[in-house]
């Protein structure tokens, strides 16, 4: 369970969402779902289900204009382009807020698109390519605004407000996780907070090993790289991932550390690629100064991008 998306009402007759299509869409290189009265997405983790409830969200409730956003009488291409684009980046906060990182990450640029489907009030669709900024390009307008906005609650709170069961998670361990009570730290120590600082997930792992080639170039290894940050971005917001806590010995105040500061580095790929047994030490010992050199020669950073200049 990722989720739920209230049903959205406009006018005297509700305008339901009858249809999402997507193509190059974050985890999804094509896909197109039809809607009912009732639906239920299900599916592994990190398939995608809370991405596609985000953007039906982020659609529908730009569709439904504040007070404030001075918008025109019928929906046009010049109000929705940057109001989408505003809107995918705040649900979906991307790195550095740039809209095309929710883009499917291949070699060279590439374009999403998106085509939400209402019952009573026609369709939206909507392209933007990795390069684009904060605003999309918009190909269908609705021939409405909506009267009501969606609403979305996310897994972790509806399960919240179950009787019993925040206690329940406060007192007994998950699986392969130790939880113990703040009041059970003493000085300067860290809270286990289940797998807030780990860099690899066995998923990604996998994934990483079945993208890496020893044909591909150091341009490609970075755009999987940038991928694999993504990926492990979605598995944290996915699983209820917090920060982990550290506790004052003089004031007993709780601090949440900061996580996810950075990407996944080529030498951190490379080092995983050979504790998986997919390179021996002496391929990694090539790869490594291989990636050096490379990197000096094309001033790039840890991350095969074009280093910033002090």
């Amino acid at each position: 369970m990722s989720g739920f998306v209230a049903a959205v009402r406009g006018g005297k007759q509700p305008a339901m969402i009858t249809g999402l299509s997507v193509s190059d869409f974050t985890l999804f290189s094509e896909a197109a779902f039809r809607f009912g009265a009732l639906n239920v997405l299900h599916g592994a983790n990190s398939s995608g289900k809370t991405h596609l409830l985000k953007l039906a969200y982020c659609v529908a409730s730009t569709l439904v204009p504040r007070p404030n956003d001075a918008a025109p009488v019928q929906p046009t291409k010049s109000w929705l382009e940057p109001a989408l684009g505003s809107k995918l980046g705040a649900v979906f906060r991307p790195e550095g807020g740039r809209i095309g990182r929710l883009a499917r990450r291949v070699q060279g640029t590439k374009s999403a698109t998106v085509r939400l489907e209402l019952d009573s009030a026609g369709s939206c669709a909507f392209a933007f390519s990795t390069r684009s900024d904060r605003s999309v390009a918009v190909s269908e307008t609705p021939s409405r605004w909506l009267d009501q906005a969606p609403v979305y609650f996310p897994a972790r709170e509806l399960l919240s407000v179950y009787p019993g069961f925040v206690s329940l998670y406060e007192t007994q361990a998950a699986p392969g996780r130790e939880r113990r009570s703040i009041s059970d730290c003493k000085g300067d120590e860290r809270m286990p907070s289940g797998d807030a600082h780990r860099v690899w997930f066995p998923e990604m792992i996998e994934a990483l090993k079945r993208s890496w080639s020893r044909t591909m170039s150091w341009a490609e290894l970075a755009d999987l790289c940038e991928r694999m940050t993504d990926r492990r971005k979605q598995i944290r917001e996915e699983r209820g991932i917090q920060a982990a806590k550290l506790k004052c010995k003089d004031c007993g105040e709780v601090m949440l550390l900061r996580t996810d500061v950075s990407g996944i580095s080529i030498r951190s790929a490379l080092f995983v690629l050979k504790k998986s047994g997919v390179i021996t030490d002496t391929e990694l010992e090539e790869l490594d100064k291989s990636w050096a050199r490379h990197r000096k020669d094309n001033g790039l950073d840890a991350f095969g991008r074009t280093a910033k200049k002090r």
